[in-house]
């Protein structure tokens, strides 16, 4: 509460401040909190969408060759009911007596040819479509793909800085093994002077039982 003079009367009136800051500064944190929320919910919908293009690929692409393998089977039996017909038609020329049967088979395998050449075309036109919408989840996942580049680049950094990691290990490794070496080194030369010790002690005291005692 702050005493201010009434622009009417002249005379101070209590003026209540406002404790909570000018109201634009609030406006300004809300608006910076709404644009950091639209921005995740971005990146998310963006991931999700990744996602979902790279799952209907994997399917369309399943799709596909499950298609192609289904073609190549027709086409092998067209060619299978042609090699049919043909047979027939040589089995008619040497036995008159079954013509009838003969043009009977030959007319049903006339039939399964148009049903399996109609098949194919069914199959082909299937293959088409797949084939169009394989390219266009291929592009929508190449654009996606631009946005997680950042990624790979942490990556590739967080490669380099294993390998300088590597590089200081075995160095740490080689000193350690270097150190090892000097300790053993070390203690060889303090078991073989204690050894000359030893001789020169024994050494003493031969000398001293020769010359009858320890010289003065």
């Amino acid at each position: 509460m702050v005493m201010r003079p009434d622009p009417r009367t002249g005379a101070l009136t209590r003026v209540r401040r406002n404790r909570f800051g000018p109201w634009w500064l609030w406006a300004i944190v809300l608006i910076l909190a709404g644009t950091a929320g639209y921005a995740g919910y971005l990146t998310r919908t963006a991931r999700e969408t990744l996602a979902e293009a790279q799952s209907a690929h994997s399917t369309l692409a399943a799709d596909k060759d499950r298609l192609e393998a289904n073609l190549r089977d027709l086409r092998r039996q067209v060619e299978e009911a042609g090699r049919s017909e043909s047979e027939l038609r040589a089995d008619l020329n040497q036995s008159r007596a079954d013509t009838q049967a003969a043009s009977a088979q030959v007319r049903e395998a006339q039939e399964r040819v148009k049903e399996l050449q109609s098949q194919l075309d069914a199959a082909r036109a299937a293959a088409e479509r797949s084939k169009m919408e394989v390219e266009r989840l291929s592009a929508e996942a190449a654009g996606a793909h631009v946005a997680f580049m950042q990624v790979h680049k942490l990556q590739d950094r967080i490669t380099a800085l294993k390998t300088e990691a590597e590089t200081a290990l075995a160095q740490m490794t080689a000193m350690r093994t270097k150190a090892e070496a000097a300790q053993a080194a070390q203690s060889a030369l303090e078991r073989e002077i204690a050894s000359l010790k030893g001789q020169l002690v024994e050494m003493q005291r031969k000398l001293d039982a020769a010359t009858g005692g320890p010289q003065p």
